[in-house]
């Protein structure tokens, strides 16, 4: 089991070319190789697709990816969605560019151009099964990749309300959400949110303890699907108070700390994602790679590289339920329960 970042901010951090089976010959001159990167949601307002170019010329790669003659295209490309319902042609989207600020890195700034569509992307649903194929038009060629969508109307947490009574140490728990068809793996985050105020009339702050933030292929959950048919990740109660001990550190005790709580602290959600995105972080992870075998790389169209996928996101707040409250509460960290989950006068 390993540790990941969330998806899209995995997929953000991607800038240096890298494949498990290195095919592709990067310092060929007669080749200009295109990156490609897409994480498709249904849910999402707006769809992002990037676009670069893999360098290769002599000298300091550092001065070179300042440069953006060539790191970018200066030309508007032309970049389509087509998508495709029950396997057949439904309607064709042209991406249009916009020009972002680009977060800081090495690569020339500090403005990208990315290609987006508002258009809304289409869900699952039992009697649909949508897929995308996105197309790009460089140098009188198309790259052209096929995308199953993940998620569909289904894909829920049931009830997120934790129960890290002291009853149930040295017990397994579940966290259980129902599947999401196209799914090749899920990330399992639980956070634990309270306001903290380091003096006494001062200034309060948000504070975020991950208590859990797993990696879970659909393969290792196979058997851990219960007779309604939800998906259960398991956790131990005591791990909480022990993992936020560790968290607060020489701070639990600091008297002068305050900290308060409200009825929903916890944040749980899970993130699916398809199978070119799981390949990816496989081929990127040394621990996850260590335990599983190799896969292929589906390519971004023959000829180019990067990663164009598709994923989903369910998300609920939660309480800590039974005695956790006032367990945590008896703990010499100074929690504070303050109701409501929008209390003005809490903070």
């Amino acid at each position: 089991m390993s540790k990941l970042p969330g998806i899209l901010s995995a997929l953000c951090a991607v800038i240096f070319f890298c494949s498990c089976k290195e095919e592709v010959d990067l310092y060929a001159d007669y080749k200009v190789i295109p990156a490609i990167y897409a994480l498709f949601d249904a849910e999402a307002d707006t769809n992002f697709v990037r676009i670069n170019r893999v360098f290769s010329a002599d000298g300091d790669p550092n001065a070179i990816m300042q440069d953006p003659s060539e790191v970018y295209y200066p030309e508007k490309l032309d970049v389509r969605l087509v998508e495709y319902r029950n396997g057949v042609w439904t309607r064709e989207i042209l991406l249009d560019t916009i020009t972002v600020h680009k977060q800081d890195g090495p690569f020339a700034g500090p403005t990208q151009r990315l290609y987006y569509t508002d258009e809304k992307l289409m869900r699952n649903y039992p009697d649909a099964s949508y897929s995308y194929e996105l197309q790009v038009f460089i140098d009188r060629r198309i790259i052209s990749t096929f995308v199953d969508m993940v998620g569909c109307p289904d894909f829920e947490i049931l009830s997120p309300h934790l129960n890290f009574s002291e009853e149930y140490f040295g017990m397994t728990r579940y966290i259980r959400f129902k599947p999401a068809t196209n799914a090749a793996f899920y990330q399992v985050i639980v956070n634990f949110l309270y306001k903290e105020q380091r003096t006494p009339g001062g200034d309060t702050t948000e504070v975020m303890f991950s208590f859990i933030n797993e990696y879970h292929t659909v393969a290792e959950l196979a058997h851990s699907i219960d007779d309604q048919g939800y998906v259960c990740v398991g956790f131990r109660p005591e791990e909480f108070y022990t993992g936020l001990a560790s968290f607060l550190g020489a701070d639990t005790l600091n008297l002068q700390v305050q900290r308060y709580i409200i009825d929903y602290p916890l944040e749980v959600r899970v993130e699916a994602g398809g199978i070119n995105m799981l390949n990816y972080l496989v081929c990127h992870d040394a621990n996850i790679a260590n335990t599983q075998s190799m896969p292929e790389i589906q390519s971004v169209g023959e000829g180019a590289t990067g990663l164009v996928s598709s994923r989903a996101a369910s998300y609920k707040p939660g309480r800590l339920a039974g005695q956790s409250v006032p367990q945590l509460m008896k703990k010499k960290w100074n929690f504070t329960y303050m109701g409501g989950r929008e209390c003005e006068n809490c903070w």
